[in-house]
């Protein structure tokens, strides 16, 4: 066996666990939006009954609604977002690009360019903003320079998204312990 077809085999299990983990975060985060959405309705109608009213904390049941919809807003937008920006990093990935790794060498015009498409590419993943045919030789050059960067842009966008899944599960256990503290006095 070769030097790169071990080094092959094992970047293609390495893309395996991160998709595996990948997956097990979304099914985590898809799992506890639902049942952040639960709670809030269960809550609600729990609070509904007017024995329960009296002993309870409204100050800490409102902060802990707060918390269960901030999971649910964070959640599905993370949720949302990590699939597009998957889809585009491997749609535009596909597509004429030159990245240099100085954003230095890159003009203000290209990186406004290139922010005006990654907005639009979050909108809309299969956009063709690059797949025309080039008229001169300043677009061969402009167009493949800021694709790179844009795919650059998203892969590091979809990198942060582990920061928002680990909101989601902070503001989840938050929201849990105020709704407990509701019931209890400390």
């Amino acid at each position: 066996m070769t030097y790169m077809g071990t080094v092959g085999e094992e970047m293609e299990r390495f893309d395996k666990n991160i998709k595996a983990s990948k997956q097990i975060s979304r099914n985590a985060i898809y799992r506890i939006v639902l049942l952040s959405s639960a709670i809030v309705g269960f809550s609600v109608s729990l609070f509904s009954i007017p024995t329960l009213q009296q002993s309870i904390n409204l100050h800490s049941v409102r902060f802990s609604w707060y918390s269960f919809i901030a999971v649910i807003i964070i959640g599905s937008l993370s949720l949302l977002a990590e699939g597009r920006i998957s889809y585009a990093v491997t749609w535009k990935g596909r597509q004429t690009s030159d990245y240099n790794y100085s954003l230095s060498d890159y003009s203000i015009k290209e990186k406004l360019f290139a922010i005006f498409i990654v907005i639009w590419t979050l909108l809309y993943p299969a956009n063709l903003v690059f797949n025309r045919i080039y008229k001169n030789e300043n677009e061969k050059k402009f167009k493949p320079k800021v694709n790179g960067l844009v795919v650059h842009w998203l892969a590091r966008l979809g990198h942060r998204i582990t920061f928002l899944e680990n909101l989601v599960f902070i503001f989840f256990v938050i929201g849990l312990f105020l709704l407990v503290r509701s019931f209890v006095f400390f």
